[in-house]
């Protein structure tokens, strides 16, 4: 078999305009990297109407990190090698959808319900939207006279979870294509109860034990291969409590833990792996 070639093949980068002027800096280094090993790197933004979409014709490789699948088939990207695939931007993306997929699979979840008020009994809860993340609106409720402050007009797109005492510290995996690179602990600052680096809570790296290492890639390996994290809590069995799943994971608190770690040619390293072999499999007749 012919030996693959990388050069002049087209490869995207792919954000909302939201999470790229947030990490300008992270995705022009992976189209850097790209650009090192000879391919023709772009980012596309979606949802800016100035882009320039002319290069996007042919791409073969997608690193999606726009949080949608819709633009696939807008622009029949079908037989592109993609990362993150449509099975992980739905799950990652709508928090109904994660419990959903986790308890279907058997793994230790929080409990969810849709946000229906009639139902709501015992306090404290959390009350999310569904396609928030984060940190933002996501709401520590005391009471149902709280409730009626919250800007919900469509109940259908937020749900309800019960207030763990755990959660003021939660643990996020990166995972990149069924490795767990590194893990990090975030503590929520202060009287917070949101444990987000954007929210400033305290982060620090995290050695995970072997055998919550071995569930973490459990789940990984039923999700499938991509660049995502697994933001998870640790009950007082030491058990994890898979809190969410994140496709499009934010690097910054990762970066300044590990400032040695050049996370785009990391991930572009074992991304360029996974395309030859995508392409391989193409050319077997």
């Amino acid at each position: 078999m012919a030996k693959i070639k990388l050069k002049n093949r087209k490869a995207l980068v792919v954000y909302n305009k939201t999470d790229f002027d947030k990490n300008k800096h992270f995705a022009q280094a992976l189209v850097d990297e790209l650009n090192k090993k000879k391919l023709v790197g772009h980012i596309l933004l979606l949802d800016d109407e100035t882009a320039d979409h002319k290069h996007i014709k042919n791409v073969e490789l997608i690193i999606n990190r726009s949080r949608r699948i819709d633009f696939l088939t807008k622009h029949n990207f079908l037989n592109s090698f993609l990362i993150n695939p449509q099975n992980i931007v739905l799950v990652a993306n709508d928090k109904y959808e994660t419990y959903r997929w986790l308890k279907q699979h058997k793994f230790l979840t929080v409990d969810t319900t849709i946000f229906d008020p009639k139902k709501i009994k015992t306090f404290p809860i959390v009350i999310k939207k569904r396609d928030s993340y984060g940190g933002e609106d996501v709401h520590l409720i005391q009471n149902a006279e709280e409730i009626k402050q919250l800007p919900i007009q469509n109940p259908n797109e937020w749900i309800v979870q019960p207030f763990l005492s755990i959660g003021k510290v939660e643990y996020r995996a990166y995972i990149l294509f069924g490795k767990v690179l590194k893990t990090i602990r975030r503590t929520a600052s202060g009287d917070d109860f949101r444990a987000n680096y954007s929210q400033n809570a305290a982060v620090d790296l995290f050695k995970l034990k072997w055998y919550i290492k071995h569930k973490i890639k459990r789940i990984a390996k039923k999700l499938g291969h991509g660049y995502y994290a697994i933001d998870f809590f640790l009950n007082k069995y030491n058990r994890i409590v898979v809190n969410e799943i994140e496709d499009a994971a934010g690097a910054r608190a990762l970066t300044k833990m590990c400032p040695d770690l050049n996370l785009p040619r990391v991930i572009i390293k074992s991304s360029l792996t996974h395309f030859k072999h995508h392409l391989k499999r193409q050319m077997i007749p």
